[in-house]
């Protein structure tokens, strides 16, 4: 009885990690869709877009192995098959929005009935696993092979999931999920009114580029503001030091230090550091002192690495930082991806 009980509560916990993450990548990933914009994006939010799809990617197994190994019945399984609708929602509207792939051409009704569909698809496959059942790929391609598979708990995920499809279907519509922009006939309206035709061309300075700007770390004198730690999971921790001066030329850019360390008593490898802002700043990141950390030892000064950073914002609007940093531990990658929601008024 106590060994079932610490199995259950294992099994809890994993899953509760699993579904975590992959509700922070579907957010952050669905957050930059909704202000993307091809012929402004930066390569660096390309990239960060790019590896967070890779990573939503990776994570659809990972679900169903999740759902195969929770007994039927489990109240958690509606977690999972949530999780999943939002992963495929996600990845649909990169594709869509970044890659250009479409589904058809055909009015945005019948789009939306094969949106549903697909999405209809990915709980049908989760439910097929949970029960133990193969995966049939002709079982998967009309929704008249759905409702033997279905059982009642998922109606009002399914309403939910009409819904967001719908709010995703609006023309010109730059939200591709639910969490981001709420009042979705009016994105990207942030202090914006409604009745405005064209919300998101507010008279803002034009932010200039970061490409020949470049301070010397040993220049950076640390500013008022104190340190801000914005990542600490997995013995790995980034802590963002505030400098007191701007970049030389550009009272615009702030310049800040990330640095990174560990407490793994494993040495960590291949160690990147990646950053995405708003269409109405800029950042930068210049190279990293280094890509590896030695393995943490008590007795011996802590290993950091140390990088760069410069934030263009001449309107001066609130920071919303990304991040995302992947790394090698154990011949294993990790990632960490989040939001710093706390960035301090520069």
């Amino acid at each position: 009885m106590v060994k079932e009980d610490s199995d259950r509560m294992e099994r809890v916990s994993r899953r509760m990690n699993q579904l975590e993450e992959v509700n922070n990548n579907v957010r952050l990933l669905n957050e930059m869709l909704a202000h993307y914009k091809p012929d402004e994006a930066s390569i660096s939010e390309k990239e960060v877009m790019k590896e967070l799809y890779a990573q939503c990617e990776k994570m659809r197994p990972n679900l169903f192995r999740l759902a195969s190994d929770t007994p039927e019945g489990d109240d958690g399984i509606a977690d999972i098959l949530r999780a999943n609708d939002d992963l495929m929602r996600v990845m649909q509207s990169y594709q869509r929005l970044v890659e250009g792939v479409r589904n058809g051409t055909a009015e945005d009704g019948a789009v939306d009935d094969g949106k549903q569909t697909e999405q209809q698809t990915g709980l049908a496959d989760l439910l097929m696993l949970d029960a133990g059942g193969p995966r049939s790929p002709t079982a998967t391609t009309t929704a008249s092979a759905l409702p033997p598979v279905l059982p009642a708990p998922p109606t009002p995920p399914r309403q939910s999931l009409n819904q967001l499809l719908a709010q995703k279907q609006q023309p010109g519509s730059p939200a591709p999920g639910g969490e981001v922009a709420s009042p979705v006939p009016t994105p990207q309206t942030a202090g914006v009114g409604a009745p405005s035709p064209q919300p998101a061309s507010p008279a803002t300075t034009e932010v200039q580029s970061l490409q020949d700007v470049f301070v010397p770390i040993e220049s950076v004198q640390p500013g008022s503001v104190g340190p801000l730690t914005i990542c600490q999971k997995d013995n790995m921790q980034i802590v963002l030091h505030f400098a007191r001066d701007t970049a030389p030329g550009r009272p615009d850019v702030h310049v800040m230090v990330v640095s990174i360390t560990s407490n793994a008593t494993e040495r960590i490898q291949s160690i990147v550091f990646q950053a995405a802002v708003p269409k109405v700043m800029r950042v930068k990141l210049q190279p990293p002192s280094a890509t590896d950390l030695p393995g943490y030892n008590p007795i011996l000064p802590q290993a950091a690495i140390t990088q760069v950073m410069l934030l263009a914002n001449p309107n001066k609007v609130p920071v919303r930082l990304k991040y995302k940093l992947s790394y090698m531990c154990n011949e294993q990658q990790r990632t960490a991806v989040g939001e710093v929601s706390n960035f301090p008024n520069l």
